[in-house]
């Protein structure tokens, strides 16, 4: 049997549907400062998915673009996802939960490089019918450290 159609948690995570533009930072792997621009668009597919395309200019050398598969799980009750960009070839799982206006999700541990093992943190903040905010952070040691930040707007 199937499980339920999560139509109130979709809804709370249907801010992101659409078309945005967004410009922020980021951090390449020395730890140096980028200015980054990019771009957000966003459906919900079979009532059960929220499919989040997103392209990321980190400069002239670097071109992240990826795609985010989000649901609820109604059963664990909680949202889970799975991340796939052309710079990896291992997908990302996360799951996470509503906390006010923002989501959260936690990765599992993820193998950036060979014997280079971490978690990453996301976090996607409603700012209005209008805009949102989005941060990547990954562990290190016990403290996490900001990847990405992005204000988007449509």
């Amino acid at each position: 049997m199937m499980s339920p159609v999560p139509k109130a948690e979709l809804a709370a995570v249907s801010f992101l549907t659409g078309k945005y533009r967004g410009t922020g930072s980021s951090s390449d792997p020395t730890g140096a400062t980028l200015k980054t621009t990019g771009s957000s668009s966003a459906v919900i597919e079979f009532d059960r998915w929220l499919n989040i395309h997103s392209v990321f200019d980190m400069g002239p050398h670097s071109k992240l673009e990826g795609r985010m598969l989000l649901t609820y799980n109604s059963t664990k009750k909680q949202y889970e996802g799975t991340w796939f960009d052309n710079m990896s070839d291992t997908a990302l799982a996360a799951r996470g939960y509503i906390e006010g206006k923002h989501l959260v999700l936690f990765s599992d541990e993820f193998e950036m490089m060979p014997g280079q093992k971490t978690h990453f943190k996301i976090v996607y903040t409603k700012e209005s019918t209008r805009s949102y905010k989005f941060s990547m952070k990954m562990k290190a040691g016990d403290q996490w450290l900001s990847m990405m930040a992005m204000d988007y707007r449509r």
